[in-house]
């Protein structure tokens, strides 16, 4: 779709939403040091944000509900989950806005930041968490069959594992990507 301008938050955002399959994509102009709230018409609350700076080098940073607006993740780093406020600024999305901190990574002044915001759809997209037990063989109920996959371990350090059902299953070495890697 095309582009709007959504002033739903503190500062103004230019808003790309398809709230039917529940995801946005967001761009605006950071105001650091102080927090904003930023519009993501989806009128749906987002299970997960990925922000990157653009005007600098930066990581990529995540949001999960399940870990709560205390914590995020580095989608460019096998990093654990950092707790820290200055990213989301400890406050949890709602269904029209997203809250970013003083952080430079989330809301550099003066810098172009683009948020990907993604909610539940029932059969169609689910975003959530799951403990694991270290043995083969676990299943988690999503309550249809996934195309696409994407798995961080949140207490420790691990690769943000990505599967789909397109590639070559049977080697596990071209069926795997990780987003924090360079050479797949």
């Amino acid at each position: 779709g095309i582009p709007t301008i959504n002033t739903e938050g503190s500062t103004t955002s230019l808003t790309n939403a398809n709230p039917a399959s529940g995801f946005s994509i967001v761009k605006w102009v950071g105001t650091r040091p102080s927090s904003d709230t930023i519009g993501h018409g989806l009128g749906l609350t987002p299970k997960m944000i990925i922000i990157k700076n653009l005007s600098i080098s930066s990581d990529w940073t995540v949001y999960a509900e399940s870990e709560g607006a205390t914590k995020h993740g580095i989608l460019d780093t096998t990093t654990a989950w950092v707790s820290n406020n200055g990213a989301f600024n400890n406050t949890t999305p709602t269904s029209n806005v997203f809250t970013v901190g003083g952080d430079g990574f989330t809301n550099g002044l003066g810098n172009n930041i683009i948020a990907y915001c993604f909610a539940d759809i029932t059969g169609y997209q689910k975003i959530g968490s799951y403990t694991g037990t270290g043995v083969a063989g676990n299943s988690v109920v999503t309550g249809f069959e996934p195309a696409f996959l994407m798995v961080k371990r949140v207490d420790s350090t691990s690769a943000w594992n990505i599967q789909d059902n397109k590639r070559n299953t049977t080697n596990p070495r071209t069926s795997v990507l990780q987003a924090n890697a360079s050479d797949l």
